[in-house]
């Protein structure tokens, strides 16, 4: 039998063990109360790798047995499904492959999730990083996984978090990393894909007041518009570049109905304010905004569509339907 010869027989000897380790690390894995990191790279990563060795061991030592007992021409095998040895040994084989198919890419996806994890990152991977992981523990994002803000979701953005990890993995070996760790980095994922998930303004205010946020882009730009039931409360946008630059903070902004927008804003130098925006047409009207003489800031909005009113006869709905 092609498999009774030393290679093939230290190949399944290398296989049994590690299948037999990977078994004992999974349960310990799966039972333990707080389990090592290194548990998990001897469960779903060294023992897998040495099972896949002592296969690739048995498949040379089988095939170097083969070449000494057949002839060169006759060097690949002749399967007769009609043989029913021959038949059962495909189907023991097909068998086999498909279940180790299936554990691979279970174990794969472990691997993939335990590379993932806060442990593995704090505790093996970052080990340099020690005072960081020490400070992620004390800190209000300690219940969010490092992943989530240093790599999210997406391939593309796993692969690089990988290539550039591999990096300082070789750093970390061969001691040449900066002292202290240079901060901030700059080369992370964009905030609006990773802290804006958590922190971000449509998910705080529409929890916090029960809103409904329905995005309504506006000339290209983002805009959102929130909603108490069918009643219209309040809309929301980016802080533009402009803003930023003449150093405005997020904020809320009341809006006035007046008559006429672009009149008011004119009023507004000779009453000892300053127009910081507008009058522009926006969506269904013209707003401009306006800080008074001690610096705070409010907008005056003119619509220039007719929308339904409840009550047609009062103020309130003249002024928001001009």
């Amino acid at each position: 039998m092609l498999m009774r010869n030393p290679v093939s027989l230290a190949g399944v000897a290398l296989a049994i063990v590690s299948l037999a380790n990977i078994f004992l690390f999974v349960i310990i894995d799966a039972i333990a109360v707080k389990p090592s990191p290194y548990i998990g790279i001897l469960a779903y990563m060294v023992s897998p790798a040495f099972l896949i060795l002592g296969l690739l061991i048995m498949l040379g030592g089988v095939l170097l047995e083969r070449r000494k007992k057949v002839a060169p021409t006759a060097f690949y095998p002749r399967v007769d499904l009609n043989d029913p040895t021959q038949r059962s040994a495909v189907i023991s084989f097909m068998t086999f492959l498909i279940v180790f198919v299936m554990v691979s890419v279970m174990g794969s996806y472990k691997a993939y999730e335990f590379t993932e994890s806060v442990s593995f990152c704090g505790q093996l991977c970052h080990t340099v990083m020690s005072p960081e992981y020490t400070a992620y523990q004390l800190s209000p994002h300690a219940r969010v996984a490092c992943a989530e803000c240093h790599v999210g979701a997406g391939a593309t953005w796993f692969v690089k978090s990988k290539l550039s990890g591999s990096r300082q993995v070789f750093a970390a070996i061969f001691n040449t990393f900066p002292r202290p760790i240079p901060t901030p980095v700059h080369n992370l994922r964009p905030a609006q894909e990773t802290c804006e998930q958590c922190h971000w303004p449509k998910k705080f205010y529409g929890g916090l007041f029960d809103w409904t946020i329905t995005d309504m882009p506006m000339g290209g730009m983002p805009y959102s518009i929130a909603a108490l039931g069918d009643k219209q409360v309040g809309g929301i946008t980016p802080l533009s570049e402009e803003a930023k630059k003449m150093g405005a903070p997020p904020n809320w902004l009341s809006y006035v109905a007046v008559d006429d927008a672009a009149a008011s804003a004119k009023k507004v130098a000779a009453l000892g304010g300053k127009v910081l925006f507008g009058p522009l047409d926006v969506g269904p009207g013209k707003m401009a905004i306006a800080a008074d003489p001690t610096g705070a800031a409010t907008s005056t909005s003119t619509r220039t569509t007719r929308r339904s009113c409840s009550s047609p006869a009062s103020r309130e709905c003249r002024r928001h339907t001009r």
